[in-house]
Formats: structure tokens, sequence, C-alpha cells
């Protein structure tokens, strides 16, 4: 079952205002508020799945980290993190400074996951650069 949460804020600030079995009603919540509340309202609304979780365990974790620009190896660590059975990775993360691939496989598949991850990053940057001039 999917529960929808909206949120607001940031940081220190960040708050849940409301859980709701449905995205629609959490959009009427969000519309019904935002009459009231003014340019200072900027919710979201985050989908979570209730027990998504239940039965996680202890599990050894692979992370390698690639320098954007050239792909070359910037880190690699392990350790114990929680997870459900079953889950293969986490969702890898990119910026302009490290590209990150997380399994729960093997050191290998956190690489190769970076190196997905770093040739999406490459595609859609090239995508929304503008051109030299």
């Amino acid at each position: 079952m999917t529960i929808y949460i909206v949120t607001e804020g940031e940081y220190s600030d960040y708050h849940i205002e409301g859980t709701f079995s449905t995205e629609a009603l959490a959009e009427g919540y969000i519309a019904a508020k935002g009459e009231k509340a003014g340019r200072s309202w900027d919710p979201g609304i985050e989908e979570w799945i209730l027990d998504e979780d239940a039965g996680a365990e202890w599990r050894t974790q692979y992370r390698c980290a690639l320098c954007p620009s050239d792909g070359g190896l910037l880190w690699e660590d392990e350790n114990d993190a929680l997870a459900r059975p079953g889950k293969r990775s986490e969702d890898g993360w990119a910026n302009e400074h490290a590209i990150v691939g997380t399994s729960y496989v093997s050191a290998e598949h956190a690489q190769k996951l970076a190196i997905e991850a770093r040739q999406k990053w490459l595609r859609e940057r090239t995508l929304t650069e503008e051109p030299a001039r």
C-alpha cells in the first residue's frame, strides 16, 4: 500500500504536514491550505510504500565513487547498513564532484552502478548545456 505524505520546509524546518491514502487527497490538502497560506507555502508530496522495509536486516553495503570528468576511481568503501532482504542497490547520485553507486551485492556491482550513473549524468548534462558560441 502506498501512502502520500505532504511535506514542507527545508533542512531544520523540514516537516510533515499530513499523510494521505491517495495522491488526490494529498493534492486536495495542498490546494485547500494554499488558498490561505500565501506565497510562503511550498509543499511537496512524497510517496512511501507502507511496510516496505519490514524485516530489514544488517547487510554489507558496497559503495564506489567516480570522478565525473574522467571516470577515475575516487574512493570505494564497505560498511554495514540496514536493508530489506532482496534489496540489491540504492539509488545512485551524481554531482560535479562525485558519482556514487551503492550495492548490496558486491564491490563490482557498485562500480557498475557508478559507471551507469556517470553515463546518465553525462547524457543529461550534455542535453541541458547550451552550445558553445
